[in-house]
């Protein structure tokens, strides 16, 4: 029973109130109550509490705990945190892990690992950021044909699925999709279609 009352509190945000109830269901072994409560913590300004608590439910089994631990743990142990990204992607069900995984090892200069972990994120469900993520390393080592496919596949579907009355970090990143591509086609030698693109991209704003 705490943990439904404290599951709904903190969905509408009433950190301060959901934190006893989540704090009793995690110290009784409650998987994801752990996993909320260290959002919690870090909501109401205890971001090390928070960690710990990210980190019990981590190592409980929560994929989604894993992820976000990796985030806080990336400028302070970076191993440990493509360590908790790897096995939250490995679950196979985790596709933002996939997607984060493929980030860190890109930066890291592994690109063959990352872009079969960017591969692996886009083929388990719809996610644009992802394509924009894999065109973008298979341009670097210098595939644009199939960067081209990959960022007009984002393009597609985020075009089919974007609210476009909705300005969020999405919406941003869909935009970033679209001068991505313009600027491949411009370097390909299509500037009057990278010209229409950057003028509908223009036009979101």
């Amino acid at each position: 029973m705490d943990y439904v009352q404290a599951e709904a509190l903190y969905m509408d945000g009433q950190f301060a109130e959901a934190e006893p109830l989540l704090r009793r269901a995690a110290e009784a072994g409650h998987v994801h109550a752990a996993f909320q409560l260290g959002h919690c913590c870090e909501e109401l300004g205890r971001d090390q509490e928070g960690v710990r608590w990210l980190r019990v439910a981590a190592e409980r089994g929560d994929t989604l705990a894993m992820n976000d631990l990796s985030l806080r743990l990336e400028d302070t142990d970076r191993a440990e945190a493509i360590a908790w990204l790897r096995r939250a992607a490995e679950e196979g069900t985790q596709v933002t892990a996939a997607h984060n995984l493929g980030i860190f090892l890109e930066e890291d200069g592994e690109l063959e690992e990352a872009e079969r972990w960017y591969r692996r994120a886009v083929m388990c469900d719809y996610y644009p950021a992802t394509r924009n993520r894999l065109a973008l390393l298979l341009e670097k080592v210098g595939r644009q044909d199939e960067a081209e496919t990959w960022y007009r596949l984002a393009l597609e579907e985020m075009t089919k699925n974007e609210d476009p009355a909705q300005r969020d970090d999405d919406y941003e990143a869909n935009t970033g999709i679209m001068l991505n591509l313009a600027d491949l086609l411009e370097r390909t030698g299509r500037g009057e279609e990278a010209r229409d693109l950057r003028d509908r991209a223009a036009n979101r704003s």
